[in-house]
C-alpha cells in the first residue's frame, strides 16, 4: 500500500511444462500380443500408390512392434511448454471515484519432441523436436466507479489483450507430426462495458451493457469420414475467426 487511497498489486509468474501425450495397452482382452500398425494404410497406400507396409507403421524405427499390456502404442511425443508473466495494477480510491490501471506483459512457447517416426510423415517431419513456437502475451486494462450523489454509481471498464493460441488449436494432428496450423498467431481480444447501479436501503439495481471482440482464433477439428471406397480419420483446420458478443443486462434485488 503506497498510501491510504493508493495500493500497487505486482506479481512475476513462470512455468515450464512437459506434457507426455501417449496411447497405452491396457487390456488385451485375453489376447497375448497386439500388432501396432495403422489397418487403414492400405486404403491410403493404394490410393497414393505407395508401400503400405511402410506407411503403416506407428514408429518406422520399430516396425511391426508387439505390444502387450502396459505397452505404448499408436503414438508417442511429448510438449515442452514454457510461459512466464510480469503483471502490475494501481487502485485509486477517492471519495468520488474509484480506479484502477494494469498491464500485463510475458511470453509463452510450444515445442513438440516426436518420439516415434510415423509412417504418414517420415524423418524431421514427425520425429525428434519441432519448430519452437514463440507468443507475446500482451494485456492492459482500465476501469472506474463514479459516485453520484443519492446512490448511484456509473461503472466502466476496458481491456485489451494478446494471449498464446491453446496449445490443442496451434498444431495440426501432434499425434503423428510436427505440423503446425497456417497463419498462427496472437488471439486478439478487446473489451468494453458501462453500467449504472443505484443502491438504496430498499432496492438495488444495476443496468450493464457490453462489447467483446476476439480475433485471430483458431480451431482444430477431428472426425471420421467413410463412403463405399474408403474410410478416413480427417482433420480439419480453421484460423483468422474472428467473434463479437455485445448485450445487455439488467438485475434488480
Amino acid at each position: 500500500k503506497l498510501k491510504d487511497n493508493i495500493t500497487l498489486n505486482a506479481s512475476l509468474d513462470y512455468r515450464n511444462s512437459k506434457i507426455e501425450n501417449y496411447a497405452q495397452v491396457n487390456d488385451l482382452l485375453g489376447g497375448q500380443q497386439f500388432l501396432d500398425v495403422d489397418f487403414f494404410a492400405d486404403e491410403d497406400a493404394q490410393a497414393a500408390g505407395v508401400d503400405p507396409f511402410a506407411l503403416a507403421q506407428s514408429d518406422v524405427r520399430n516396425p511391426d512392434r508387439l505390444v502387450v499390456e502396459g505397452d505404448r502404442y499408436e503414438y508417442n511425443f511429448e510438449y515442452d511448454v514454457q510461459e512466464y508473466n510480469a503483471f502490475a495494477q494501481a487502485q485509486f480510491q477517492y471519495s468520488w471515484v474509484d480506479f484502477y490501471a494494469g498491464a500485463n506483459f510475458g511470453q509463452t512457447t510450444y515445442q513438440r519432441t516426436g518420439l516415434y517416426e510415423n509412417g504418414y510423415y517420415l524423418g524431421d517431419l514427425s520425429f525428434g523436436k519441432g519448430e519452437k513456437l514463440e507468443f507475446d502475451n500482451i494485456a492492459a486494462k482500465a476501469g472506474a466507479v463514479f459516485k453520484v450523489e443519492g446512490g448511484h454509481y456509473i461503472d466502466a471498464n476496458v481491456a485489451y489483450m494478446e494471449q498464446a493460441p491453446t496449445l490443442r488449436n496451434s498444431y495440426v494432428n501432434p499425434r503423428i507430426n510436427h505440423l503446425i496450423v497456417d497463419n498462427l498467431k496472437e488471439v486478439v481480444s478487446s473489451h468494453a462495458d458501462l453500467g449504472y447501479v443505484y443502491r438504496s436501503p430498499i432496492i438495488q439495481a444495476r443496468l450493464t451493457g457490453f462489447y467483446t471482440k476476439v480475433e485471430d482464433e483458431t480451431n482444430v477439428g477431428f472426425y471420421f469420414s467413410q463412403d463405399d471406397a474408403t474410410s478416413n480419420f480427417l482433420q480439419e483446420t480453421m484460423n483468422g475467426i474472428d467473434r463479437v458478443h455485445l448485450g445487455a443486462e439488467f438485475g434488480i434485488e
